[in-house]
């Protein structure tokens, strides 16, 4: 909870730690409310179940459930006939060879951590490095106590102990893509196809988003992962790499800056057209993009100078954090532009104004 919140809101409630669902749900369950949206990574688990006992439109704890273990995601995306990477579950070294048939490979958490803990396998030599890293940040990860407290609560099966095996996947090639959108009920409203632009590997943080991206079968393929989740009610974010599922989030996308770029191609930010139950078919005009500063190590901001036309999302004395930390996010600074038809230009005139920023930070 932040200061900005507090002077926005009539009153604010302060909740345990993520990685406490249950905790959670029993302070959430003492409070007076006229409706619940669940439309975040950390409100999904808790607001499912608050949602259920409320009679509330939300994703099912079931659902939930599949989004934010992969590995129950991916074995749910297997048995519709949704192409993914090949994967395996592992939890040794041994396991991660078995499953090589070439480099790179990529080890994942089951649980969804926003990107920390993955890792990029290149080598065969790498792999005893590599799993004995995953091994030490499973049992302390906040996202796999969060995982491990909502299965416990909701009754529901993890499928694998996630505090000591992990996903390991071939590593896909195709461009990074992803799609967006709103279920009333199962009715679709889908808003686009995004391009993602990442970071150099081995990292695997966002820099950039395009909108929109090349459709081709991403519309069908994103139906049919919606279906295997058994999602309704419920913003998503599907990803792809190529035309291949990488993940499911029953969740609004939720990046720094992600509902601006929303906003620009559809005139409204998505959490309102949520609020307000518009169901109308989202209508997307011209093209936008959304680029960002990062910086992939920890240390002291002492000074924020934002370009013009970037938002700054730190401020001075603020501590980063470093990235083999849980809560580590390498967001400074973000820029939405827009072009009447081209997306990269739209992105080229982002990615200036965020190079236009100046930071200074001490490690």
């Amino acid at each position: 909870m932040t200061e900005e919140d507090e002077a926005a809101y009539d009153r604010c409630v302060r909740l345990p730690p993520v990685a406490r669902v249950g905790e959670t749900l029993r302070v959430l369950e003492g409070l007076p409310f006229d409706r619940v949206v669940v439309q975040t990574e950390y409100g999904l688990l808790p607001g499912s179940l608050l949602a259920a006992r409320r009679g509330e439109p939300a994703p099912s704890p079931q659902a939930a459930l599949l989004c934010t273990d992969k590995w129950l995601s991916r074995r749910s995306l297997a048995a519709a006939g949704v192409p993914t990477p090949r994967f395996s579950l592992a939890e040794t070294p041994g396991d991660v060879r078995a499953c090589a048939r070439s480099y790179p490979l990529v080890l994942k958490p089951v649980a969804s951590t926003l990107a920390r803990g993955v890792l990029r396998v290149d080598r065969e030599e790498a792999i005893e490095g590599a799993v004995a890293r995953m091994k030490t940040f499973l049992p302390v990860a906040p996202d796999v106590a969060r995982l491990l407290d909502f299965a416990r609560v909701a009754g529901l099966d993890p499928g694998c102990d996630p505090t000591r095996q992990f996903l390991v996947e071939e590593f896909a090639e195709e461009p990074p893509v992803e799609t967006d959108g709103l279920l009333f009920g199962d009715r679709l409203d889908f808003f686009a196809a995004t391009e993602q632009v990442l970071s150099p590997p081995p990292r695997f943080y966002l820099e950039g988003y395009l909108l929109p991206a090349r459709e081709g079968n991403l519309r069908s393929r994103t139906e049919a992962a919606l279906r295997a989740h058994g999602l309704r009610d419920a913003g998503f974010s599907v990803e792809f790499r190529g035309e291949a599922v990488i993940e499911v989030n029953g969740r609004l996308g939720e990046d720094d800056g992600f509902p601006d770029l929303f906003r620009a191609g559809l005139g409204t930010y998505p959490i309102l057209k949520w609020i307000g139950r518009d169901a109308s078919p989202s209508r997307r005009e011209g093209a936008h993009a959304l680029a960002y500063a990062n910086r992939y190590a920890g240390g002291l901001v002492r000074s924020v100078r934002p370009g013009a036309g970037a938002e700054a999302l730190v401020r001075p004395g603020q501590r980063l954090k470093d990235p083999t930390d849980p809560d580590f996010n390498p967001h400074l600074a973000f820029a939405v532009a827009s072009h009447p038809s081209d997306a990269r230009e739209a992105y080229g005139l982002a990615r200036a104004a965020v190079e236009r920023s100046r930071f200074e930070v001490e490690d």
